[in-house]
């Protein structure tokens, strides 16, 4: 409801959640990238830092499978994936800014 985009981290020691502090609205296109490293989360969007974050205790993928956009029948995305990509790094707000910057022009940004 808020067009702020988030990410539930799930760990060894719970649930934390890190809330974009811009909005966007369900109209225009947005390239969002949650970057996670050691304790820290950091969303970005259109290749803009807009919230770092951090979490408690180790990941945990077995408690919660990795999901997008939907959390059982809760939490529905209003709008369409487009691009999707997972690293097995997290990536430098350089890298970020690169990937946005590379594939923008195909959405009219």
């Amino acid at each position: 409801n808020s067009g702020k985009p988030y990410i539930y981290i799930y760990t060894s020691t719970g649930r934390d959640l890190v809330i974009a502090n811009t909005s966007i609205s369900d109209q225009e296109y947005a390239y969002i990238t949650y970057v996670i490293g050691l304790g820290n989360v950091e969303i970005f969007i259109n290749g803009n830092s807009v919230k770092t974050g951090g979490y408690t205790g180790t990941l945990n993928t077995a408690i919660n499978p990795f999901q997008i956009g939907l959390k059982g029948s809760a939490y529905p995305i209003n709008g369409r994936i487009t691009v999707w990509k997972a690293y097995n790094r997290s990536l430098t707000p350089e890298e970020v800014l690169q990937n946005y910057n590379a594939t923008k022009s195909r959405f009219g940004l």
